[in-house]
This record gives C-alpha cells, structure tokens and sequence, in this order.
C-alpha cells in the first residue's frame, strides 16, 4: 500500500476487508484502528480448509495450523451473509441512515437469493460434476452446488504446477471425461491450453471474481459461470 492509501484508510469510518492472510498489507494498516472501524468479512463465515496446495501439502500443519480458502465470495449465500454484516457496522456508525442500510442490504439479499437458486437449479441434473480449474478458488461454489474441483495450481493463481502435477491433471480428465478446462481472465490460458490439447478438452473461461468485473456486476459474472459450468458440465 502507498502512503496515501495507509492514510485513507486510517481517515475511514469503516474498513471493510479480507482478513485471514488474505489481504496481509490491508491486515497491517486497520491493525492500528478501533476494532469498530475495521470489518474483516471472513471472520462472519464459516471457512473451508485451503485445497489444492500441491507444491506445499503439509507446510500448514508444519507452521501450527490449517490455512483456510479466503474465495468465500464465490458462494452467493456468503455475499448474503456479508452484506447483512456491512449493513448492521454501518447502521452502528451512522444510525441516521440505519433504515437505508437495511433496506438495501435486503434488497440484495433477495437477488442473491434468486442467483442461488438459478445456479442451483441449473446445476443440478448434469452428466459431470467434475470441474477443473486454473487454480483452487471455487471451493466453496464446488461445495455450495455438490459440484468436485480438480485445480490445475494451488490456492496462488500465480503459482507454476510441476510437470508431475500436470500429467496427474491430464490422467484426470481422461479418466473422467472432462470436456472443459477452466481458465481465469488475470491469468495465462497457457497451461489450461496445453493440458486441453493433450486430452482433447477444449477450454472455457470461469471467473474466480478476484477483480472488478470488465462489465455487469456481481450477479452478471456469476450468471455467465453458470452458464459456462453448464454447458461443460452437460447439465439438462
């Protein structure tokens, strides 16, 4: 972080934010403020063990405890459970405006409630239920919508699978007769290629949320997962 940006969040109301290593120079920077300025999301969820770690299996348990996968956000009834967490804070620090607050936290909610249900839906009666990933950042989709990932790298998107890594993928999509590989936008479709054109697997985009999305919203990129995960998956 800049300068500038330590000393706006020190001049915040309220710092919202992903605590559990995720966002470690954020962590720092709120370390400073009262506990009631500062939000850490995760803290409000029911966090599923870091998956994927191939290069690394063991070194969280070596290091005194099991890391946990930050992606919390790729589960709409977790966005529902942050909002209501946001609207409540802020409803403490500016009371005059608590009604608002809650309405449209509401408001939201119901909407995502509607994405749940369509993605569930849509998920359901599918010929597969294996998706394999760029990197493992869809546990809590996978979980949400009984749904198997199989990732390509670990929880770093930036992380280089070994060679051993990658033919266990490869073996995988035979085996199970995947037909899409998932790459991200941030990320090079270069190893997601080489493995499809090893198996015959065409590749498809599935956006892990990690930035803004280029256009739409929320909601928007979550509906083109689903329709992206629908068609590789062959659900009816």
């Amino acid at each position: 972080l800049s300068v500038q940006q330590v000393r706006s969040l020190s001049d915040s109301d309220l710092v919202v934010f992903l605590g559990a290593g995720f966002q470690p120079a954020i962590e720092d920077a709120v370390s400073a403020l009262n506990e009631d300025r500062a939000l850490d999301v995760l803290e409000e969820i029911d966090l599923l063990p870091r998956s994927g770690d191939h290069e690394h299996e063991g070194e969280a348990e070596h290091e005194g405890g099991e890391e946990r996968d930050p992606h919390v956000w790729l589960d709409p009834s977790n966005m529902t459970t942050i909002a209501e967490a946001v609207a409540a804070r802020l409803s403490e620090i500016d009371p005059a405006h608590a009604e608002a607050y809650e309405s449209n936290a509401e408001d939201l909610a119901a909407r995502l409630d509607v994405l749940d249900a369509e993605l569930a839906d849509g998920l359901s009666q599918c010929d597969s239920r294996d998706i394999v990933t760029s990197h493992a950042a869809f546990g809590y989709l996978a979980a949400r919508y009984d749904l198997d990932q199989v990732s390509i790298s670990g929880i770093d998107p930036e992380a280089e699978p070994s060679p051993g890594r990658l033919a266990e993928v490869a073996r995988f999509v035979h085996e199970h007769d995947v037909s899409a590989i998932f790459f991200e936008e941030l990320v090079s479709p270069a190893v997601a290629e080489t493995i499809a054109n090893e198996t015959g697997a065409r590749t498809a985009m599935l956006s892990p949320l990690e930035s803004r999305p280029s256009s739409g919203d929320y909601i928007d990129a979550m509906e083109s997962n689903r329709d992206e995960l629908t068609k590789a998956l062959d659900c009816g």
